[in-house]
């Protein structure tokens, strides 16, 4: 724990164990925790020793993951180990929670430049290159993007699996993505064939297993069934 006494930090007692010619701004994580000096930010260890120079403008997502942490310096964005480590240089203009979803199962973090996206890897490597307008969670194993005002999916290799061809689509669920052309919709499979012809005025695919369809202004509830595909319930 800490004190708002400068330099200050406390055990569970309420006795001081670490003092510094610092400022304390969080708890320990992974070992250490982040402080204050001059206005900049770096790291101690829980012997009070720093780890981390002070000389970021911030500090973000500092839940921590696999000892990785993002920091900002004049406005740009990087990622440093615990040890100060810079495993992707101060260059982005936002990089997304390193605890995120595709970061713990894919080991993928999401970056920005200017107005395109992309992810590196926990080395900083682009595996998702950086030339989306848009740019989703990953949804299973595929991302949802956009380039040159049309949608498509890559996986995490960065590898373009349906182009952009589609006016509008949802992320996959249960291997079915929604997708629109022209205005009309309909549901494609993760290998890009239509299940649903797109020439529906609305669907929605939930995941319970049931999609609802909007044809001729009437509602219409389809289950998938590995029998008889896609049957109609309820009109």
């Amino acid at each position: 724990m800490w004190t708002n006494r400068r330099g200050a930090y406390i055990n569970t007692n309420g006795e001081i164990v670490i003092e510094g010619d610092y400022s304390p701004i969080g708890d320990f994580h992974g070992g250490i925790a982040p402080i204050r000096r001059n206005s900049r930010l770096g790291f101690i260890d829980k012997l009070g020793n720093v780890v981390v120079s002070p000389c970021y403008q911030d500090v973000y997502h500092v839940t921590y993951s696999d000892g990785l942490f993002v920091v900002v310096n004049n406005d740009k964005w990087g990622i440093i180990d615990k040890t100060g480590r810079e495993i992707v240089v101060p260059y982005y203009d936002y990089i997304g929670s390193i605890n995120s979803l595709e970061n713990t199962e894919l080991g993928l973090i999401k970056v920005q430049k200017g107005d395109l996206y992309g992810y590196v890897d926990k080395s900083g490597v682009e595996a998702v290159p950086i030339k989306y307008e848009r740019l989703s969670s990953f949804s299973e194993g595929l991302v949802r993007f956009r380039r040159n005002g049309k949608y498509g999916f890559a996986n995490k290799y960065g590898e373009e699996i349906l182009p952009p061809v589609y006016e509008n689509v949802s992320s996959f669920t249960n291997r079915l993505a929604a997708f629109s052309i022209n205005g009309k919709w309909g549901l494609i499979d993760i290998n890009g064939k239509q299940v649903i012809p797109g020439r529906h005025q609305g669907i929605f695919n939930f995941d319970n297993g049931l999609i609802a369809t909007k044809l001729g202004g009437k509602w219409y509830l389809i289950t998938r069934s590995k029998i008889h595909g896609l049957l109609v319930l309820t009109a």
